[in-house]
């Protein structure tokens, strides 16, 4: 039975000195629930009204063991926007870094805000399926968003639908049967790879600029890119680097990040070219082991901060021309342009891109998906770009498939068993090698080629002849010679085959 008091306290009286107990002003509740838990409840000054109280919550309690009532109750009474104030300080607990927290959890606040939700029982599929599709048309003049970026907002509100359901204030998700759009129908940020060309340019240009873009000189960004492209490391590592942070003497020269900015939050150790090891050496001579090398906010602008260096680049190689014509046929190129003519786009996240795509040239698939530090090599291979030339080259090692000219002089290819030497080779005008014995009259197969002596390590080199219809190559000397067949069967007229 619940049981209704008031506590008492202990405080100093001021005119003596001594410690006296009083009681609250307030009425508390102390009862059991039916499993044996113990409850304490503030209740009123009133005691009629505590004692009320009392009761309703001994029955509550009874009524929620013997299931029923609603254990969400509360839950569902509280607003959709203080449940989104936990569930951030829950992304915030399980140690993700604070921007995905804080971007998860946008992400699904704007959602929810948009579709009017108030209270969980408002959630739906259908108003976020509709929320989301009219983001993707625009509304007010703006453009819309992608289907990779609609997926990112659908994704967030699911995660925070199943933590409601983790957490024990709802019963079940009702957006869990949701999928998202397919991306590749919308692409619109594809990253494409630098060429090595464009790198020499962007990578000088760097160098003399003089203008600063949030603190980091030009020779800052220099390295900041060269770093980039000799190690694959993202912008927000790059940020956390320090003097500390490279091992210059080791065997090969390595840099580590800490688990905390990396992204998979795991360490990271990566081995990097000794000659940019060399120059990294020289940059952070002097500095203070544990000081940033680059400080500061660039690594959020960082697609604005290359961008800019790209302009700058493109502008010096356009100078490099005198002739007005070639000029206007270069400015006509998407060389160290921002977004190419296939709609690839150079952020500073490309040099990541064009890393893992020089890698892949020269590494196996083991190697080349442990210096990406991917989880799985399909990931690694969207991060791999065949440039032109690759593709030009991989064509050239076709063979040639057109037959040669017949006045052309015969080609000789090396015969088994002549220790190098060569005969000659054409091929027939239906692209089947035709094969006949060079002797003392070399001639289609059937004829008489010659006598023909020794064993089989004498013999004459091997030639393809080019006949000029296929039945030459058939022919045996006007001789007609019996077909011998295996399984002889009675000769019978066409007509009666298909009547039958």
């Amino acid at each position: 039975m619940a049981e209704v008091y008031r506590p008492t306290y202990t405080v100093t009286d001021p005119k003596t000195g001594e410690r006296i107990k009083k009681k609250s002003r307030r009425w508390h509740i102390r009862y059991y629930s039916p499993d044996g838990g113990r409850h304490r409840v503030k209740g009123y000054k009133d005691r009629r009204a505590t004692e009320a109280l009392a009761v309703e919550l001994e029955r509550r309690a009874i009524q929620e063991a013997a299931g029923q009532i609603d254990p969400f109750e509360a839950h569902r009474k509280k607003a959709l926007a203080r449940h989104l104030e936990d569930f951030l300080s829950h992304l915030r607990a399980k140690e993700v870094t604070e921007f995905h927290a804080h971007v998860v959890s946008a992400r699904a606040r704007k959602v929810i805000d948009g579709c009017g939700f108030v209270f969980i029982s408002d959630l739906s599929a259908s108003g976020v399926q509709g929320f989301i599709a009219e983001l993707r048309r625009g509304r007010e003049g703006k453009p819309g968003i992608s289907i990779q970026t609609g997926n990112f907002y659908l994704s967030a509100v699911k995660q925070f639908c199943r933590w409601l359901v983790k957490d024990r204030r709802t019963p079940d998700n009702p957006l869990a049967h949701l999928s998202g759009g397919n991306v590749k129908l919308d692409r619109r940020h594809d990253r494409r790879a630098f060429t090595e060309e464009e790198l020499a340019y962007l990578l000088e240009a760097a160098r003399q600029s003089k203008e600063d873009f949030r603190d980091l000189t030009g020779e800052d960004r220099f390295m900041v890119y060269l770093t980039a492209l000799g190690t694959g490391l993202r912008a927000r590592e790059l940020s956390s680097l320090t003097p500390s942070s490279f091992d210059l003497a080791g065997d090969p020269p390595t840099v580590r990040v800490v688990a905390a900015y990396a992204k998979n939050r795991r360490e990271a150790v990566q081995p990097i070219p000794p000659r940019l090891a060399q120059t990294v050496r020289s940059y952070i001579s002097g500095r203070a082991s544990e000081s940033l090398l680059w400080p500061g906010t660039w690594r959020e602008k960082a697609a604005e901060m290359i961008r800019e260096d790209l302009a700058a680049a493109r502008v010096a190689w356009l100078q490099n021309v005198r002739d007005a014509a070639q000029r206007a046929e270069m400015e006509q190129s998407d060389f160290l342009a921002y977004r190419n003519a296939a709609g690839l786009v150079a952020d500073f996240h490309a040099t990541r891109h064009t890393y893992i795509t020089l890698i892949g040239r020269r590494a196996s698939p083991k190697v080349h998906q442990e210096l990406a530090r991917h989880s799985d090599y399909r990931l690694t291979g969207r991060y791999t770009h065949a440039l032109l030339h690759d593709l030009a080259a991989a064509v050239d090692a076709l063979p040639s498939f057109q037959p040669p000219d017949p006045d052309s002089e015969r080609q000789t290819l090396p015969a088994t068993g002549t220790e190098g030497k060569t005969g000659d080779r054409k091929l027939s005008p239906n692209l089947v090698p035709q094969i006949a014995i060079r002797g003392e009259n070399p001639g289609a197969i059937g004829k008489t080629a010659g006598p023909v002596t020794g064993d089989c390590h004498s013999a004459k080199a091997l030639q393809i002849t080019r006949f000029e219809s296929d039945s030459e190559a058939m022919g045996t000397d006007g001789k007609n010679y019996a077909r011998r067949d295996l399984n002889p069967q009675p000769m019978v007229p066409k007509t009666i085959a298909l009547s039958s």
